[in-house]
Parts: C-alpha cells; sequence; structure tokens
C-alpha cells in the first residue's frame, strides 16, 4: 500500500512541478531565398547580427577578391582561396578586385537566386563579418 501512496504522490509531484518552466521552442531561423533585403532575418532583423564589416571574427577563409558587386543591400564576392574560387555575400563593404579578404565559415546555400543579379550562384555563403586587410 505504501508503494502505490508513494508512486501516486510522486506522479502528482512530477505532474505539477514538471510542467513549470518548461524551455519555450525556439522558432526556426527562415532559409534566405532570392535577395534578403526585405526578408525576415534572424538576429535583430540581419544575417550579419550585430558584426559589422571589418569587425574581427574567425578567419576561416583567407583569399583574394576576383570579383565584386553590390545588390540588394549586399556585397557580393568571389574570393579566390587556395586555388579555388568561393562565392560570398556579406552587408555593402567597399571592395576592389585584388584585395586581400578574410572571413568566417557559414553555411553554404546551394542554388541562391538573386533576382537583383538575376543570377543563380551554385554555392553562396553569406557571412556574419568582412575584413578587407589594408584597409
Amino acid at each position: 500500500m505504501k508503494k502505490q501512496l508513494m508512486t501516486a504522490v510522486c506522479i502528482v509531484a512530477l505532474s505539477v512541478f514538471g510542467c513549470k518552466d518548461k524551455p519555450k521552442e525556439m522558432p526556426s531561423a527562415p532559409v534566405p531565398q532570392g535577395d534578403m533585403s526585405s526578408q525576415q532575418m534572424p538576429m535583430g532583423g540581419s544575417p550579419h547580427g550585430t558584426v559589422m564589416p571589418g569587425q574581427a571574427g574567425a578567419a576561416d577563409h583567407k583569399g583574394k577578391v576576383v570579383a565584386t558587386m553590390d545588390a540588394g543591400g549586399y556585397t557580393y564576392l568571389q574570393v579566390e582561396e587556395k586555388g579555388q574560387k568561393i562565392w560570398a555575400a556579406a552587408a555593402i563593404t567597399k571592395l576592389s578586385v585584388g584585395d586581400e579578404v578574410e572571413f568566417p565559415d557559414s553555411s553554404a546555400m546551394l542554388n541562391f537566386t538573386s533576382p537583383t543579379l538575376k543570377r543563380t550562384f551554385d554555392k553562396i555563403l553569406f557571412i556574419s563579418s568582412l575584413r578587407v586587410n589594408g584597409k
């Protein structure tokens, strides 16, 4: 009898106290499609969070800018790194072909279409920070 009573008390206690302060489920961040300047983005409305271009961050990628263009509130840049070319997009940043840049790694978007540029990138990184070396 005591065992059944203890089991019932434990069930009631877990029911009452177990329901308090449950962590709320975080909504998933929207996946960017097309130019993102007008879309809802994570971290304060910007895919760049609170880090601004030119500020230090982990430099997972380093290379020379081989192409750059501005569109839809972003600077798109193609960087040659160790013989490979990488496309990335950051907040508008003044860049020139030949500039040496550093930026952290981020998740790649595959087959990203920019309606403003009227082109599709096979693979592009939307980066949180960009350091232009020597500027």
